[in-house]
């Protein structure tokens, strides 16, 4: 019986320790409405990613209704000189490659209206300049930010979406000094290997079980 609760994906096996499965908490999303549900639902995933790239690993959501993003869970890496992010507070979408990774796929009056204040000296305050390279980040699926909102901090993002419409991005944040020895092409597959995988938690009429 746990063993097809597994499969089914109502509860996951950690050891000899039973605890809640993506579906469940997939319902209990549906039920409550609340997007934090996100974090304990792609934990796993996010863990998974860190354990592989040994990089801080963030989970930003993204709510349509307010227009507003936050990071729900920072998982620390392992690797030398990580940055701490904060959970649960407001995080600009057009300075930083998490947020921008959700702007490119967000409505355009949205990216009309933002407000482009200066964070750092590498912060993105001309709305052309933004513009072009949300296009790029469309085309291409994924987004960096060179100390854009974090002193000294690279950051690669790749967005998330559920039924078709954007949910939010994860995203690697690396030391500057450091991006050069990173291999970001293979970075940024597992990456996006690790938000297909969010998409297929979160999306309606995906079977689970694959």
């Amino acid at each position: 019986m746990i063993q097809s609760g597994v499969q089914a994906g109502i509860v996951s096996l950690s050891g000899s320790t039973l605890f809640p499965g993506s579906k469940l908490y997939r319902w209990a999303s549906k039920i409550g409405g609340d997007h934090r549900n996100l974090a304990d639902l792609t934990r796993p995933i996010l863990s998974g990613l860190v354990q592989e790239t040994g990089e801080t690993i963030a989970l930003l959501a993204y709510d349509e209704a307010t227009e507003k993003a936050e990071f729900l869970d920072v998982i620390q890496g392992w690797r030398p000189i990580q940055y701490k992010l904060q959970v649960n507070v407001a995080v600009p979408l057009y300075a930083g490659a998490a947020g921008k990774a959700v702007l490119a796929f967000c409505d355009q009056k949205l990216v009309d209206s933002i407000e482009l204040e200066k964070i750092t000296e590498a912060t993105i305050t001309s709305r052309e300049v933004l513009k072009t390279e949300l296009k790029v980040i469309h085309e291409r699926g994924w987004a960096t930010g060179d100390g854009e909102r974090v002193l000294g901090a690279f950051g690669l993002a790749v967005p998330f979406f559920a039924d078709g419409k954007i949910r939010g991005s994860i995203s690697a944040t690396i030391p500057q000094y450091r991006k050069d020895e990173r291999d970001l092409p293979s970075l940024t597959q597992l990456m996006r290997e690790a938000t297909k995988k969010i998409e297929r938690l979160l999306s309606l009429g995906v079977n689970l079980d694959r």
